[in-house]
């Protein structure tokens, strides 16, 4: 069994890595106590969560999307 180290210097154990090098991603380690990495992580959700579940007006022509503009 591999030891778990601290910090984002942390070794990953071989069955990990070869997940990570089979679907072709970077794993970085995150530290649970630090407040500065939570908001870089629920930013992106956030923005994806807005752009994919608000409703998007739809228009038949033109002059009808630069009537609903000008309201």
């Amino acid at each position: 069994m591999d030891a778990v180290q601290h910090g984002k210097a942390r070794k990953f154990n071989r069955p990990f890595l070869a997940l990570a090098n089979h679907y072709l991603f970077e794993p970085v380690a995150c530290t649970p106590a630090s407040g500065q990495e939570k908001g870089q992580v629920e930013n992106p959700v956030g923005n994806v969560r807005g752009g994919l579940f608000s409703p998007r007006p739809a228009f038949e022509d033109l002059a009808e999307l630069n009537a609903w503009l000008e309201q």
